[in-house]
């Protein structure tokens, strides 16, 4: 085949940005950044995605996970808002990893957000719930969920409804 019967039948280039954004929400992450060798348009196109899930079962060590979430937050597109980011993590207590995720995440005015966090049990202390006051001030934030397979206080006391003004839904389970 030949250069003009190759471009001719790149249907893919003739695609929008927003339509090829969409079908890169379902691939996932790593292979949309993946897509940014495909050529000079999609060099950058995967820093727009709306939707970003990250999960530790995905990394050798929670040290891992976190460079690599800061890496892909960092490199976000910040005109494009983030309209969900979903964090799940499994195996030992790691809550200055947890902390510094979602703190990067509510930097970027994320309005919905779920974190489920399935650490071992007894191997907690609390800290994650008493901290969760202070990640929570971002006044895009719209729905939260809270999953955690472990109790490790009796409550999160919000302070202040002027934190949470735009919250429409919030949903807290223990596993």
């Amino acid at each position: 085949m030949d250069c003009d019967a190759m471009q001719m039948d790149d249907r893919l280039s003739a695609l929008s940005d927003d339509l090829i954004l969409k079908i890169l929400s379902f691939v996932g992450l790593k292979d949309a950044v993946r897509t940014s060798v495909l050529s000079h348009r999609w060099r950058h196109l995967w820093t727009s995605i709306t939707h970003l899930s990250f999960s530790s079962q995905d990394f050798s060590s929670m040290r891992k996970l976190s460079k690599s979430v800061t890496r892909v937050l960092s490199r976000r597109n910040t005109q494009v808002q983030l309209s969900s980011f979903d964090l799940y993590l499994h195996g030992k207590p790691a809550h200055d990893v947890a902390q510094k995720i979602m703190n990067h995440a509510f930097s970027l005015n994320v309005q919905q957000v779920n974190f489920t966090c399935l650490f071992e049990t007894g191997q907690t202390n609390g800290t994650l719930c008493r901290q969760w006051n202070s990640l929570f001030l971002s006044q895009a934030l719209k729905h939260l969920t809270l999953r955690q397979s472990f109790s490790p206080c009796d409550e999160i006391v919000l302070t202040s409804a002027q934190e949470f003004s735009s919250l429409t839904t919030s949903v807290y389970h223990i596993l």
